[in-house]
Order: structure tokens, then C-alpha cells, then sequence
């Protein structure tokens, strides 16, 4: 017998949402199913949390959100922090001075605030949301290079490093930061490089909101579809792949769904839950 699911985890970009970064009304309509009949649901993303509140609440879907791939965990959108973990100010000073070293472009989450390298790569909440007052409200965006060397002195949750046309590889990039101290490193993409506290990642996130909820792995039905997915589909008694998923992600877990431009998660939904 499958155990019951008590709760949904699922990744946001390629996975809860399809190729124009929206929930489709058949997955909305299936997480909304699965929360009547008890069973709860939480986004698990890279993005930072106010920006994957709006995406929620646009769609229509309550539940916590674990964001910037487990650094803070909200117990609704736009709600209140359950958990958070910053990173030190020597690791953020380093990883700083290494991307600089490197001339590469990167962004910087931080509380209340992002903080991006390049004026011309303007971070996509900005500019999706940019009459929403609900992110105006709660964060503010910088820019530049001196912005980014100030960055240090707000409490930092994650680096969001971005590989440019020319110049250095993803390999090289990763090797450079071996330098760094107390850090963790993933990838939500084949273009990015993610620096996260030590010892941080989607599945630590999802075992400490498990815990507030008192809901054991094998009751977590959880999805995604890239490299930071892994830790929390490792941790999750029901582990799917979208049929989009990057080739590490698919070896890991142990059930397939559909691609996220064909509703994979409203699939699994039916599938494990309804």
C-alpha cells in the first residue's frame, strides 16, 4: 500500500509553472483538490520569497513557501519567516571578491533587498511585478558595483551567479569559489551557479518545515526538475521527475511525470493523491 501523502513540495520554474512562468488553472485546480481533502502544499524554490508569493497569490494557491533553495521558509505568502539562515560575512566578502576577480555578472538576496551587478540585467521580479505594491513594500532592488561591494552590510541569504556570453565557464567559475569558506553550491540551471550558506539546500529546507508540521518523509510527495531539486527529492518519501527534468534529476527519483508545459505536476497530484 502507498503511504498517504500529507504533503506536496514542489519546485517553481520548470516544474509548478509552465513555459510563460504561470500555474496553469489544471494544476491550481489540483493543488486546490488536494487541499480539501487535508493534504498540504508548499512551493520549494530558488526564487526569494516575496517574489514567489506573488507568483502564489496570483494563482491562487496558499501554503509555505521554501525559497531561495531553503535559506527562509514563509508559513504563507507574503507571511511571516519560520526559519531563515544567513550567510557569514566572510563567505559573502569572499564570494564577492571572487566574482569581481572574475568580472562575472551576479545577483545578491538579501533581506528586503536584492543586489545585482549589472543595471542591464535587471532582476526579472523587478520588472514582472513592477506595479505590484506588495513587492514594492517589502523590497528594495540596487544596483551596480558599489552597491553589490555594500551588499555585505545587510544579512545575505544567497549569490545567483549567471554564465555570460564570453566569459568564464561554469567549471571555472565553480573551481574559483572553491576559496570560499562555509558555503553551499547548486545549480537551477545550465547557465547558473547558486551560493548558499553552508550546509543549506531544498532538501534541509524541506525537513525543517516536515518537522513544524509534524509530517514524516514518507507522507511528502515532492517535485523538480533541476540539480537543486536533488537534496529534496532525496529526502522525500515520493520522489518525481518532470518529464522536462535535467537527465541527474531523473536518475534520483523514483516516479516520471509529464513535462511542466503539460501539467506533470496536476498529473502526479491525481496520480499519488487524488
Amino acid at each position: 500500500m502507498k503511504p498517504a501523502v500529507r504533503l506536496i513540495a514542489a519546485d517553481m520554474d520548470g516544474t509548478l509553472l509552465n513555459e510563460h512562468s504561470l500555474v496553469s488553472r489544471r494544476t491550481a485546480g489540483a493543488i486546490r483538490a488536494a487541499r480539501r481533502k487535508g493534504i498540504q502544499f508548499a512551493a520549494c524554490t530558488g526564487r526569494f520569497p516575496d517574489n514567489a508569493s506573488m507568483v502564489m497569490l496570483d494563482a491562487g494557491i496558499e501554503g509555505p513557501i521554501i525559497s531561495l533553495n531553503g535559506c527562509v521558509i514563509y508559513d504563507k505568502p507574503l507571511g511571516n519567516i519560520l526559519t531563515e539562515h544567513v550567510m557569514l560575512k566572510i563567505t559573502a566578502q569572499c564570494a564577492i571578491d571572487v566574482l569581481e576577480s572574475l568580472n562575472e555578472g551576479y545577483f545578491i538576496f538579501a533581506k528586503n533587498a536584492v543586489f545585482a551587478r549589472y543595471e542591464k540585467n535587471r532582476h526579472h521580479s523587478e520588472t514582472d511585478f513592477v506595479d505590484r505594491k506588495e513587492i514594492k513594500d517589502r523590497v528594495k532592488y540596487y544596483y551596480g558595483r558599489e552597491a553589490c561591494l555594500d551588499a555585505v552590510k545587510h544579512p545575505i541569504y544567497k549569490f545567483y551567479v549567471y554564465h555570460s556570453e564570453g566569459g568564464h565557464s561554469l567549471g571555472e567559475i565553480r573551481e574559483a569559489l572553491d576559496c570560499v569558506p562555509t558555503h553551499s553550491l547548486t545549480q537551477s540551471s545550465a547557465n547558473n551557479i547558486e551560493i548558499m550558506p553552508s550546509n543549506i539546500s531544498k532538501g534541509t529546507g524541506l525537513r525543517d518545515l516536515a518537522e513544524r508540521l509534524e509530517i514524516e518523509p514518507e507522507n511528502i510527495l515532492a517535485l523538480g526538475d533541476q540539480l537543486n531539486d536533488v537534496p529534496m527529492l532525496e529526502f522525500a518519501g515520493i520522489s518525481v521527475a518532470m518529464g522536462n527534468a535535467a537527465q541527474a534529476v531523473k536518475d534520483t527519483a523514483v516516479h516520471l511525470t509529464a513535462s511542466n508545459m503539460d501539467d506533470g505536476v496536476a498529473e502526479a497530484i491525481h496520480r499519488f493523491c487524488l
